[in-house]
This record gives structure tokens, sequence and C-alpha cells, in this order.
């Protein structure tokens, strides 16, 4: 009895060390640092099989109930990352392996090692290359995965009308959602022709066989990419028509949703096209209020600010000696449809 005393208390010692700073070599080459990388990220997944194991072995002994404060009372983590370690420890025993590999990309992250933003900023530095090609204003598939796992389960129906570079659909089939795409100049296969507004203005969506559970839209920031989106683009409408295509085009996704979100990613716009004496154009303000206004309810504005790079060094200079502000604000608006309109 005394002697597991003695090891309790010992490990409770163990525990509340300071874990030091792993010593670091410089590699000699890059080939020795791609190495080592692709070591500890093979122990990285392991780790994490590993730790999905063991918590679907703790669960089986213990009673439902107790469970979850067993998780809150001894691990650094909630029960949201133990689910997703013990659905990683699963999908490897169902395919018979830890890794897949895709050429020289070595390791895939599987939905299982997901670890989601627990706070309302999601700031990425980059763009996950699995996710989406590139395409102009393409956005970082890790932002659409954590809008989906706030916001969908596994198998709701996504939809994606202004799908650019597939960024949507590869997230989904990643995080096992079922995407419908559409462009109106698709860029992959799985992307269906449609073109949202006629040339009366009238805004009409594809018909869809499945109600969704989410529409996620990433449109043309009005003209500041102009002449990436091309001839025909919303974002060659004038300010007006921009927003009044913006408020047909909710309306109608209005229709298509039971009791579902609309996701709706925008940005002020603060250096092109500023009407005289504006500091910028405030497109979160506005579309949120038009959206509102087809029965929306706003639920959660999320901050996913572009990172400083989006700038040129001129741009920035210029505004220094101008005294005013560039916008690296970008927000996501997520609406969920009301009862009653």
């Amino acid at each position: 009895m005394q002697k597991e005393i003695d090891e309790s208390n010992e490990l409770i010692e163990q525990e509340t060390k300071i874990i030091p700073v792993p010593i670091w070599n410089e590699p000699k080459t890059v080939d020795d640092a791609q190495i080592r990388i692709e070591r500890l990220g093979t122990n990285m997944h392991q780790h994490a099989y590993l730790v999905g194991k063991d918590l679907k072995w703790v669960k089986k002994q213990l009673k439902h109930e107790e469970f979850l404060p067993w998780i809150n009372d001894n691990l650094w983590f909630g029960e949201r990352t133990a689910q997703h370690f013990m659905r990683f420890a699963k999908e490897c025993d169902d395919k018979g392996n830890l890794l897949e590999y895709h050429g020289h990309r070595t390791f895939k992250n599987v939905p299982g090692t997901f670890l989601p933003k627990v706070y309302d900023v999601w700031n990425f530095s980059e763009c996950d290359d699995r996710f989406g090609i590139v395409y102009p204003g393409r956005i970082p598939g890790q932002l659409i995965m954590n809008l989906l796992n706030y916001y969908t389960e596994e198998n709701d129906i996504v939809v994606d009308f202004m799908a650019g570079g597939g960024t949507t659909y590869d997230v989904c089939k990643e995080m096992n959602r079922i995407c419908y795409c559409y462009d109106r100049k698709p860029t992959r296969e799985f992307i269906v022709k449609h073109e949202l507004r006629d040339k009366n203005g009238v805004v009409k969506l594809p018909q869809l066989t499945e109600t969704p559970n989410l529409i996620f839209t990433d449109p043309p920031y009005w003209s500041m990419m102009k002449k990436e989106y091309g001839k025909g683009a919303i974002s060659e409408l004038s300010l007006k028509e921009y927003y009044e295509f913006i408020e047909k085009f909710a309306s109608e996704c209005y229709k298509l949703l039971d009791n579902g979100f609309f996701a709706f990613l925008i940005q002020n716009q603060t250096e092109k096209d500023i009407p005289v004496g504006e500091e910028a154009i405030l497109h979160t303000h506005n579309c949120s209020k038009i959206i509102e206004g087809v029965g929306f309810k706003l639920k959660r504005i999320i901050n996913c600010p572009l990172h400083t790079q989006t700038f040129l060094p001129q741009q920035v200079n210029k505004a220094k000696e101008e005294t005013r502000m560039l916008g690296l604000v970008r927000d996501l608006l997520v609406f969920k449809k009301c009862q009653e309109k």
C-alpha cells in the first residue's frame, strides 16, 4: 500500500515539473531537415493514434456518465479533442495503416488530428495546399475546416455557389461532408457551371435535390480584384448594383434553407474606389444589414484577418505618408434562418 502511495506521489511530482525546451541542432542540409521533419511527423501521428487508443480503452472501463468528468479532471484537453483522437485511432484501424502517401507530400492531415480554433479570431499565415488550387482570392482551407467543425456534422450538405478553386469541396471531402459546388467559370471537374445573375440582373440559383445544412459564400469584395475576376463578374457592377445582387442572392439562399446556416465571408475596402471623404467602404456592416433584411439572423462574427504581406511595400509607405490605415480585417458572418421571415 505504501509503495502505491509513493508511486502516486512520484507521478504527481513528475506531472508538475516544467518540461524543458528540447535542444535544436541546425541541419547540415535541406535534405537533412526534410528527413527529420518526416520522422517527427511520423512520431506525431503515432502519438495521436496511441492517445486515441488509450482514450477508447478508458471509455470502456468507465460508466458512460464518468468519461467526460474523467477527461476534465485528468487531461489537458477537453471532450471535443478527445473525440478527435479516438476518431483518428478508429480511422487508422479501419484503414490498417497510419499514414497516407501523396507524392512528395508524405503526411496527410486526417480529420482526427484537426484541432479547431477556440477563439473567434481565425488567423492563418498561408493556404494549406491540400485544399483548393491557385485562384484569385483563394482562402485558406483551414478557415472552412473550422466553419464546418462548428456549424455542421458529418454527412451534412454544404453548398458553395461561388466555388472558385474548389477549396470548400476539398475540405468537405476531408471532413466527411457532402458538397455541391457551382461557379460561372468552373476550374475543376466537380464544379458545375452556373451563372447566378442573368443579363437583366435576375438572380437564380441552381436546382438542388437536397436541402443544404450550410451555404458558404466567399464573393468578390466588390471592385478590389476586378481585373482578376474578369468580364461579367459581379466585381464589375457599380456599388449600388453590387449590394442589390447581395440582397437578391441572400434572399434566394434563404428560400433554399430549412433550419440551416448561411456563412458569408467579406472584407472592408480601403484601397480602391473609395468615395471622396470616406476612409473605407464598410462591406461587413453593409452586407450584414442587407442579409438580415431578407430574414436571416446574425449568429456570429468571426474575424479572419489577412496577413500583412497582402499589401505591397509601396502601398504601406503611401498609407504611412497619408496617415491612414490599411485594411486587414476580414469577417466571416454566420447567419441562421429564422422560423418566420
